[in-house]
């Protein structure tokens, strides 16, 4: 298994399983909710996949009993980190 030079806690883990590359988003406490580091994590991952060529197949996958949120919207709009928006 390998990952990226990003904190482990959020950065997508990339695992190879013969021609399948599996991509798991580690981020189970925001619901997967993509940030800048996920975003950059999973562009390099599908960089790999492109590059390549004996892998045939992508798996995503979220840690955690959630998919995706979406985009996590507490870093879009500045709050510090460990803080949330109440509506």
């Amino acid at each position: 298994m390998t990952g990226n030079s990003m904190s482990d806690e959020q950065v997508p883990m990339t695992e190879r399983r013969d021609r399948v590359l599996l991509i798991t988003v580690n981020r189970p406490e925001a619901k997967i909710s993509t940030n800048a580091e996920v975003s950059e994590a999973l562009v390099a991952a599908i960089d790999e996949l492109n590059i390549d060529t004996t892998l045939t197949a992508c798996v995503l996958t979220g840690a955690g009993g959630s998919f995706s949120a979406g985009m996590d919207l507490t870093e879009r709009i500045g709050l510090p980190k460990g803080h949330s928006m109440h509506i």
